[in-house]
């Protein structure tokens, strides 16, 4: 699924903030008469909030227990030769 879905600024854009930049087509933000719309693809959303949800404390304590066994497992397959 490659949709990509329309965010729009709280705040409008002006010509004083001087973007978009010259030379920046590959830019996100499409500037409309009073206001800016940021696209992004559901993939990257749901990517950052995977990434963000692995930085808490609470993930990681989980997580320790299945790095252990994998650590396992890989040294089982590197000393064994079994996959």
């Amino acid at each position: 699924m490659n949709s990509m879905l329309p965010l729009k600024s709280l705040r409008p854009a002006t010509k004083k903030e001087g973007w978009p930049i010259r030379g920046q087509s590959d830019c996100p933000v499409k500037r409309k008469k009073n206001s800016a719309i940021l696209g992004y693809e559901t993939k990257a959303l749901r990517l950052a909030r995977r990434r963000a949800t692995e930085q808490t404390a609470s993930f990681r304590e989980i997580y320790h227990y299945r790095a252990g066994i994998e650590a396992t497992n890989s040294d089982l397959d590197r000393h064994t030769g079994i996959k």
